[in-house]
């Protein structure tokens, strides 16, 4: 589970995850992997979050509606791009076609002259495009 999409804490680094014992094992050979944990003031948002809203009730409706203006203003802003632009209901990104195909380049020009982070396509499977995440704005 992951507190990005329910709880609006995009870029905190916090989840967990409940599996069935028998697995335990495997799990642990994967988590073994893995030598960081959360920051506190992380989980320390992340239970505040779980405190506050028990059922989901007032936070899911929220975050969502939040994340859907979110998600319209960045489409708004990449349309001089064209029709290359697509968004998945159930991610916080989305990915732009790019005039030129060295996404790289183009990466690298929005960070020094704009200060705008995105992610190229090329680091995604998909060159010549870039990742634009909106759950942060």
């Amino acid at each position: 589970f992951s507190f990005s999409k329910a709880y609006g804490l995009m870029g905190w680094r916090v989840g967990y995850l409940a599996y069935d014992p028998s697995i335990g094992p495997q799990m642990l050979k994967a988590q073994d992997t893995v030598a960081i944990c959360a920051a506190q003031c992380s989980q320390k948002a992340a239970l505040a979050a779980l405190e506050a809203d028990v059922d989901g009730r007032w936070t899911g409706p929220r975050i969502a509606a939040l994340a859907d203006a979110q998600k319209k203003h960045v489409l708004k802003a990449l349309q001089p791009l064209g029709g290359g632009v697509g968004a998945s209901d159930g991610a916080i990104y989305v990915v732009a076609k790019l005039p030129r195909a060295d996404d790289e380049a183009v990466v690298e020009w929005l960070a020094r002259e704009h200060g705008v982070a995105v992610i190229p396509g090329s680091a995604c499977g998909m060159p010549g495009f870039i990742r634009v995440c909106y759950g942060n704005l």
